[in-house]
């Protein structure tokens, strides 16, 4: 499962500084996908989550069953498995053009959220199409954490900007 984030900056003048306005567009946007993944993804498997990002109602009867078994009625969490791997497992990379890509691994068949139709299938089966709507819900971000991602990069990037160019500007005299 992949989230991309984009960022947007004002920069320096094009061609003065090309390859450290790059080198700070890339980290600021690595930056955001970590600053996203540490802060927000813990937040999916909380009470409240359901309300929270959107997530489709349960059944009353898999809401008994999963209680009978686990005891609890956390959302998107069963054995445990599923977000000790989305929340420990990920890998960041970034472009000064395309932004971050932020991958998560997550515990269950299909949890990449690609499927192959097999050759003489037209549709997925109730089990594929089960692991793709809890891979969408996992993704589910709100407008506020959008803002805060915003905040947080924009500060990212100022702090790279202000060292860069102080940086630059002491060779220059120096």
């Amino acid at each position: 499962m992949t989230a991309t984030i984009t960022v947007t900056t004002n920069t320096p003048e094009p061609g003065t500084m090309g390859r450290k306005v790059d080198g700070w567009i890339r980290e600021t946007a690595k930056a955001e996908a970590e600053f996203h993944q540490k802060a927000h993804t813990k937040l999916h498997f909380r009470r409240g989550a359901s309300a929270r990002y959107g997530y489709k109602k349960r059944s009353s009867r898999y809401v008994k069953q999963k209680r009978r078994l686990t005891g609890q009625a956390q959302p998107l969490v069963f054995s445990g498995a599923t977000r000790e791997m989305v929340q420990n497992r990920f890998k960041v990379t970034g472009t000064a053009t395309k932004g971050a890509k932020l991958t998560r691994v997550a515990a269950f068949r299909g949890g990449s959220g690609r499927y192959r139709l097999k050759p003489g299938m037209t549709t997925l089966t109730r089990q594929q199409e089960v692991a793709l709507q809890l891979v969408e819900e996992i993704r589910a971000i709100t407008a506020d954490e959008v803002q805060e991602i915003g905040a947080h990069g924009a500060q990212k990037y100022d702090n790279f900007v202000t060292v860069g160019l102080s940086a630059a500007r002491r060779r220059k005299l120096g």
